[in-house]
């Protein structure tokens, strides 16, 4: 999801080539049409900054993902946490006519909540690095990252390719987002969204579960901020 710029994007004067610096923070909050696999709802949360100079962009980001419970009165109590998910990574790409390649390093982190902490049960975790290219004609962008290079044991199953699709018109957002190969489950999530900075939408399709080998079967209808 892109976000609400928190700089301004500057130009450097020191160097022949322009360079240009910026960042965004963004959030979403889904209601669930159902209680798929003791989930009700998630709350998301996400960080990024860029920087480009030429042909040259990098790109970093944080974010958390709040999945909670049905057994609480609200999501905003303590007590539906089920699981806490963080994810983060940096790219680096290169600019050739409308498409980039380069590379990509990343990681996905699950606590589960309400557990004495161990590694490897109530902790699990998936990393590695890919190449990534990625693509943009008009409305209509497209990036994709793999095969996934592991340089240490996971606790986490972990795809071998991943794939974003999205779509502007106006006020209307499509995104889909899949992922395919390696031991975890297949996945495909869908967004349609309308509205500017805030927008309401529809959210469908299997989700990685933050549990070893599972997947989510959900829909749901959520509201989100960013540009």
């Amino acid at each position: 999801m892109r976000a609400i710029p928190l700089l301004l994007l500057v130009g450097a004067t020191s160097s022949p080539l322009s360079a240009q610096l910026g960042g965004h923070v963004s959030g979403r909050l889904e209601g669930w049409l159902g209680r798929e696999g003791g989930y009700n709802s998630r709350m998301l949360a996400d960080l990024g900054g860029s920087w480009r100079a030429g042909r040259l962009q990098l790109d970093v980001y944080y974010g958390f993902r709040y999945w909670t419970s049905p057994h609480a009165a609200t999501i905003l109590n303590a007590e539906a946490g089920r699981a806490l998910e963080r994810v983060h990574g940096f790219s680096a790409t290169y600019r050739v006519g409308p498409c980039r390649a380069g590379g990509w390093i990343g990681r996905r982190a699950i606590l589960t909540l309400g557990e004495q902490e161990v590694w490897g049960e109530t902790i699990g975790y998936y990393d590695g690095a890919a190449p990534l290219v990625g693509c943009g004609v008009g409305p209509v962008t497209l990036e994709a990252h793999g095969p996934l290079f592991r340089y240490q044991p996971l606790t986490l199953p972990w795809p071998l390719y991943e794939a974003t699709l999205r779509v502007r018109q106006g006020l209307l957002r499509v995104e889909a987002c899949g992922s395919v190969g390696g031991p975890a489950p297949a996945a495909l999530d869908t967004h349609v969204e309308f509205g500017k900075t805030l927008r309401a939408g529809v959210y469908a399709g299997w989700l990685a579960a933050p549990v070893p080998s599972a997947s989510v079967l959900r829909v749901a209808l959520g509201v989100s901020v960013g540009p």
